[in-house]
């Protein structure tokens, strides 16, 4: 199989993230240093046109198609740590 390209939050072009300084981008880097916290990668993922979310902590990821299922993700973990 080969490998996928992931990049950082902050280096990505997506239209969510694009200016740094639009709520999106800012609810995600807050949303990245909370995975972050709790041991787990966040990754911002183009897709056919639409951000997708991963996260990531070792050989086990979650993908998520919108911020709310992100959030709900993050609870989750939270609640759980």
């Amino acid at each position: 199989g080969g490998r996928t390209d992931y990049r950082p939050v902050a280096t990505l072009g997506t239209p969510t993230l694009s200016d740094p300084s639009s709520p999106d981008a800012k609810a995600i880097s807050t949303m990245a240093a909370k995975f972050a916290l709790i041991g787990r990668e966040l990754r911002v993922i183009p897709k056919a046109g639409r951000t997708h979310f991963e996260v990531r902590r070792w050989k086990e990821g979650h993908t998520c198609s919108t911020e709310a299922d992100l959030h709900g993700l993050l609870r989750q973990f939270e609640a759980a740590a």
